[in-house]
Parts: structure tokens; sequence; C-alpha cells
């Protein structure tokens, strides 16, 4: 992913006139990370993998709308309530990506608190059942101390002082 962003980062360094370049190098780079990404599965969980392919779609998506609207500069072909469609199209991919990645966050956050407090709860089941069973070993061997006192008194002969 660092290589990504810093490959993004010199095109528009680059291009900075040519938007049209821009928008095409971003799909191939965006295009080439996401075959990566999906046939080398970066990450042990599927839950994170299908995040960075989903992140990596819409980038994709983002970007086949970008070079529409670079097209459209040259060749003025779509009309202007087209336009205006594609950008609120545009904006509600973003809008919708942010709040799913948000929404995931969350639940993975809450997850993990959950697993977190079910380890801290055994733990101190476990060091409570092993706090019992000494208190249990402790007072039998209490008992058999004083079992034993009174056994060697009954051995012992009465006036052995």
């Amino acid at each position: 992913m660092l290589l990504e962003t810093f490959l993004q980062i010199l095109m528009i360094f680059f291009f900075q006139q040519n938007g049209f370049t821009q928008t095409t190098l971003y799909i191939i780079i965006v295009l080439g990370f996401f075959l990566i990404s999906a046939w080398k599965r970066p990450n042990k969980s599927h839950l994170q993998t299908m995040i960075l392919l989903l992140n990596q779609e819409c980038k994709l998506a983002m970007g086949i709308i970008a070079a529409i609207f670079g097209i459209n500069d040259t060749f003025q072909f779509l009309s202007s309530d087209l336009i205006n469609l594609m950008g609120f199209v545009l904006i509600l991919l973003i809008l919708i990506v942010m709040g799913l990645n948000l929404v995931v966050s969350f639940l993975l956050v809450i997850h993990s608190f959950y697993e977190r407090i079910k380890e801290w709860r055994l733990r101190l089941k476990t060091e409570h059942s092993n706090l019992r069973a000494k208190n249990l070993k402790i007072n039998l061997n209490k008992h058999n101390f004083l079992r034993s006192k009174v056994n060697q008194k009954l051995k012992s002969p009465p006036f052995a002082h």
C-alpha cells in the first residue's frame, strides 16, 4: 500500500497539467494493486482482505468516473444533467465506502473488546479456582496438623514429663 501511495504521489506531481493521463495511470495502478491483493491475499483475515478489496474496487470505480469526466472535457459528449448525476454518484460512492469502513471498524473494535473481556474473565476464574484449591489444601493441612497433635498426645504416656 505504501508503494501504491508513492506511485500516486509521483503521478500527481509529474502529470499535473495532464488530467486524463493522471486518471489513466491511476486506474492502471489501482487495478494492478487490486489484482495483486486478490491474488496474493496480504492479510490473514478474510474480513480484512474483503475490506481491502472493497476499497480498491471503489478506488477503481472512482478512477473510471474521473476518466469519463476527463474524456467529456475533451469531446463534450455528456449533458450537464448527466455530469451532475455522475458527480452525485461519485459523492455517494465515497460516503457509502466511508460509512461501511466506519461500521466495520466499530464492529471489529467491539469484537476485540468482547474477546479481551472474555479472556480477562476466564483468567479471573482460573485464578479464583486456583486460590480456592490452595485454601482447601491449607485447610486440610491445618485439620490434619491438629489431628496429628491429638494423636501424638494420645500415643505418648500421660506422665512422661
